[in-house]
């Protein structure tokens, strides 16, 4: 969650109305923010919703808010017209940070704390949404020093030099990645290529080198900056697009107008932004289910208006319109959200279960918390890791398809693990150096495809030594089942994650329960760990199932 702070005298009067501190906190909680400090000059507000970077603004927040106090209702209205300028993308930034969006608000009514707004939400947009500028990287600069067309190249790091933001002397790409302080915190995001990304104008000038920092000359902003051109890079076309957009909207509620500019690339243009109206559909029952409470279909529409989403209905579907600054409106439950948060958490009534029910353990808790005992008895110690992994650490231990999350918060989490030891190696790769001998276990739940989407609680062992062997496994797992009174058997196996002819499947009588190994060096190298590392990954469900036919659960 992100934290921005608004000056209060600004934020009234863009608002049209003086608010008490208990106005405030009522209106923040309708649109998923919370009021968290409050001096009677500043407020620190904090934004709930990842998706929501439009209210990462003083702006934002008031365009919500006029909503929510029936000033403004139902979709915002922006007028885009096409500057008639370019810029032209070099194909050598494709391998590098391959995506460009653009666009020119001109006339925009600019003071000193709409100057403050400005930079906060390019911060907070860029380190929440932007994953620290890996994934989203945004430049704001005066655009009245800039001749166009604009140039997306790729450059040698030390051919190219410019004076950087808030410093004195020119100074070559690289040099800029080892002396200033944001090529330091940034310069890592291009470590591995030879060149580097840069936008220049007509005449050569160097207006950013993204995503690291732009010029002093002209991506300084001031109190007497009309227009600003912006640039949004990254690793994702759509997000661009959807951070653009977002900007120019912020941009325009401080009076700006908004200009389109056309992105070249090799084989296509683009105009930027593209500002449009998405419409859903969605059943209204299921909208209903979803909700809890009884409303009529007026109550809903008025709601959603204040919301700043227009909706109609047709027969027994509701249509929902909404401007593209946002993305987080996907499903039937996201639009019974957006109606609870508008209608008001606090006047929803508490219900009590109809049934009564007594509470205790169930058997797979029983079985994890046995297998935990054993364990921790054993000399392991217990790790929690997260169920959402990053994609290709994932790939490294996933034999069948990915599970992937459709709109995930991170990069760093945007997929299922379908092995514990994906999220484990994940947390490891962070560790640098770690004690040795290390004994680490994990019960926890995986999910995968096989003949559609099942899930499953695994128990984990590593260890982890200068020097590990099949046999130093073996023996945990040996000791593990004579505890819980189970036979087990080894078969030959081929995991591409594990050494190959130091691995084995485990069974149950005929049921494959688990793997058995060293893990492929290849992959401890990827990972940066420089110790070996052997292990085994059972299932708690197939261990519960034996349990259940011995009568023993």
């Amino acid at each position: 969650m992100a934290v921005i702070n608004v000056n209060y005298l600004e934020f009234s009067k863009l608002l049209g109305k003086r608010l008490s501190k208990e106005e405030i906190e009522e209106a923040l909680m309708h649109i998923k923010c919370e009021l968290s400090g409050f001096d009677g000059e500043y407020m620190s507000i904090e934004v709930k919703d990842f998706y929501r970077i439009d209210l990462l603004s003083l702006a934002g927040l008031v365009r919500e808010l006029k909503g929510f106090f029936g000033i403004e209702v139902g979709i915002p209205n922006y007028k885009v017209e096409f500057s008639g300028r370019e810029v032209i993308v070099d194909r050598e930034v494709e391998k590098i940070r391959p995506f460009i969006a653009c666009a020119i608000v001109e006339d925009i009514d600019m003071n000193e704390e709409r100057l403050k707004d400005i930079i906060q939400m390019q911060d907070k947009i860029s380190f929440s949404f932007g994953n620290r500028r890996k994934k989203i990287a945004i430049g704001t600069h005066n655009a009245e020093l800039i001749d166009f067309p604009v140039y997306y190249k790729a450059v040698d790091p030390e051919e190219v030099s410019f004076v950087p933001l808030f410093e004195e002397r020119e100074m070559s790409l690289r040099e800029i990645l080892e002396k200033t302080k944001t090529g330091k915190l940034y310069g890592n995001l291009l470590k591995g290529f030879s060149k580097y990304p840069v936008l220049m104008d007509k005449k050569g000038k160097v207006i950013s080198f993204p995503p690291i920092i732009n010029s002093n000359d002209i991506g300084r902003l001031t109190e007497e900056t009309r227009n600003i051109f912006i640039d949004v890079t990254g690793s994702s076309l759509n997000d661009v697009i959807f951070v653009l957009n977002s900007i120019v909207t912020i941009l325009a509620d401080y009076g700006g107008k908004i200009k389109s500019l056309k992105i070249v690339y090799g084989d296509r243009d683009i105009i930027t932004p593209d500002l449009r109206i998405i419409s859903r559909e969605f059943l209204i029952s299921d909208i209903f289910k979803w909700i809890g409470i009884s409303m009529d279909k007026d109550e809903i529409k008025d709601i959603l208006g204040r919301k700043r989403i227009n909706c109609k209905f047709n027969n027994d579907r509701i249509i929902v319109e909404y401007l593209n600054y946002r993305k987080d409106i996907n499903t039937d439950q996201d639009v019974a959200e957006e109606i609870i948060v508008g209608y008001g958490i606090n006047r929803l009534k508490l219900r009590y279960p109809s049934i009564y029910t007594k509470g205790s353990l169930t058997i797979r808790r029983k079985t994890i918390n046995t297998l935990r005992k054993i364990m921790v008895s054993l000399g392991s110690i217990e790790l929690y890791t997260t169920v959402l992994v990053n994609e290709d650490i994932n790939k490294l231990f996933t034999e069948g398809e990915i599970i992937r999350i459709r709109n995930p918060a991170s990069e760093n989490y945007n997929s299922i693990r379908s092995s514990i030891l994906s999220s484990v190696f994940q947390v490891m790769q962070g560790m640098g150096s770690i004690k040795l001998p290390a004994k680490l276990f994990e019960v926890g739940r995986v999910s995968y495809y096989e003949g559609g989407l099942k899930e499953d609680d695994r128990l984990l062992y590593l260890y982890l030594n200068s020097e590990v062997s099949f046999s130093d496994v073996l023996s945990v797992l040996e000791r593990l089942f004579k505890e819980i009174k189970i036979d087990f058997d080894l078969k030959e196996s081929n995991h591409k994650f594990l050494i190959e002819g130091r691995q084995a499947d485990i069974y149950i009588g005929s049921n494959l329960i688990g793997w058995i190994g060293e893990i492929n060096p290849e992959i401890l190298e990827k990972l940066e760990i420089k110790y070996p590392v052997a292990g085994f990954e059972i299932s708690v469900g197939e261990l519960i199932n034996k349990m259940k036919d011995d009568n023993r659960t």
